[in-house]
């Protein structure tokens, strides 16, 4: 079995963690999350002395992908905390989602990574773990109950491996949905696409009036994923990826992933996603004003594009005329299922030479009170933390987190992002695969087989 497949506890705590922020907007009963702002921006690059002290000053760096409104938060109170600690003062440091991933695994790997750094939890933070590269936090949370217990119980779980904690909470949750433009559909005679059949239908119409169905960043590759895992739950539900999970032998191989995978494909041929859709990057959200435009009418995105569309148009959000629904149901019995995640963690490097200054940091600016406020105003997200009902309702975006609360709320159960679950190298290999089937260099036989492969070569 592959080996960060054997961490039970992160599978299994994604109902109840989703279940935990729905507990504590209990009023909102219907309702949603969002702020896993993946989609980064200006990338900088740099290495990292872990923990270095000049003098008396611990300088510690910080990795991370935040982009534009959540960047700047994290600047502004980064820039508090130095203010108030003459003796730390971290350097926040920035990449683009994308190239992130490859780039904290080599840092880490060869011992020069920052003090604190951004990850999903899962499968790749396991990795870490196992190598030695991440320090155990377990004993300074129980330390501090009342730190501890501010979020809701059960974000923990994806930060969890054998019983220790490795990570903090540091952004809001967030669900996968389908983004589409209302005046576009109007215009047509279009129904929402919350049916298979309604989004066939509306890929044909926009077509044939010489509009991009749907918008795809298919350079970044795990926009694709979103289609093919979402796809595969609707078709099979949420035990498909259970074994796959699980490590079962040849559990790529289940009808609904294939099924899933020939659809991407009826989508291809169709010409449902726009012209040059494979060099469309999601890390410069290139997607987003072809929506907003009407020269595309749909995207399959996160929640965390909510607050790019209400920062950079404004205008359009004012309107109306962007519309959201949850995937578009085709076997009635999945149709309920959400993908999503509790949060996204800062962990400290096993490298870091003051690991204590650097949770102090943590401790004070991570989902502080002002960054709560933050994500529930701003950016329109609901932060892991408990007692913000009365937040949530007064808040400006209050119609799409409820709306988002709810599609959660109803979820008999959570998936989470493949890639995020899966080891790093095993999430690399199904992504480069699956963005072969979309343009058509691999069958979607062949990609489960390679899987199917990848999987029993992969480390026990």
């Amino acid at each position: 079995m592959e080996k960060n497949l054997k961490k039970p506890s992160f599978y299994r705590v994604l109902v109840p963690a989703l279940s935990g922020i729905l507990a504590m907007s209990a009023i909102l009963s219907g309702c949603g999350s969002a702020s896993q702002s993946s989609q980064p921006a200006s990338g900088s690059d740099s290495t990292s002395s872990s923990g270095g002290k000049t003098g008396s000053v611990s300088k510690l760096t910080l990795w991370d992908i935040q982009t534009q409104d959540s960047q700047k938060l994290i600047v502004d109170e980064t820039d508090k905390f130095n203010k108030a600690h003459s003796d730390i003062q971290v350097t926040p440091q920035w990449f683009q989602n994308d190239p992130y991933k490859d780039k904290i695994r080599i840092s880490l790997g060869a011992g020069n990574p920052p003090d604190i750094f951004y990850n999903w939890g899962g499968g790749p933070l396991a990795d870490y773990v196992k190598a030695g590269d991440v320090v155990d936090l377990t004993s300074y949370l129980n330390a501090d109950s009342a730190y501890k217990n501010k979020f809701i119980d059960s974000v923990w779980g994806p930060a969890t491996v054998d019983g220790k904690i490795y990570g903090v909470p540091t952004e809001g949750s967030a669900g996968e949905l389908l983004y589409y433009n209302k005046a576009l559909f109007k215009k047509y005679n279009l129904d929402p696409p919350t049916t298979w059949d309604n989004l066939l239908k509306a890929v044909k119409v926009l077509k044939d009036n010489g509009i991009a169905p749907i918008a795809l960043e298919g350079k970044s590759q795990w926009p694709e994923m979103i289609w093919v895992q979402y796809l595969t739950a609707r078709l099979g539900g949420t035990q498909v990826f259970d074994k796959i999970a699980k490590g079962e032998p040849g559990s790529w191989s289940d009808p609904a992933i294939l099924k899933a995978l020939q659809y991407c494909q009826q989508l291809v041929d169709m010409g449902a996603f726009q012209t040059g859709y494979t060099s469309l990057d999601a890390d410069k959200n290139e997607s987003e004003p072809l929506i907003v435009t009407g020269k595309a009418g749909m995207i399959a995105q996160g929640s965390w594009v909510y607050s790019n569309f209400q920062t950079n148009y404004p205008d359009f959000v004012k309107s109306g005329d962007l519309g959201y629904t949850a995937f578009p149901t085709i076997d009635p019995q999945y149709g309920d299922i959400a993908v999503g995640a509790p949060s996204s963690y800062y962990s400290i490097s096993s490298k870091s030479k003051n690991p204590e200054a650097a949770m102090t940091y943590l401790k004070e600016v991570s989902l502080n009170d002002d960054e709560v406020t933050a994500y529930i105003n701003k950016l329109g997200a609901i932060p892991p933390v408990k007692n913000i009902d009365d937040q949530l309702k007064a808040s400006p975006t209050a119609d799409f987190q409820i709306w988002l609360h709810g599609i959660i709320a109803k979820a008999p159960t959570v998936q989470l992002y493949w890639d995020q679950y899966l080891s790093a190298t095993l999430a690399k290999q199904l992504l480069d695969n699956i963005s072969k089937v979309f343009i058509k260099q691999e069958t979607p036989q062949q990609l489960v087989d390679n899987m199917n492969k990848n999987m029993a070569a992969a480390p026990k």
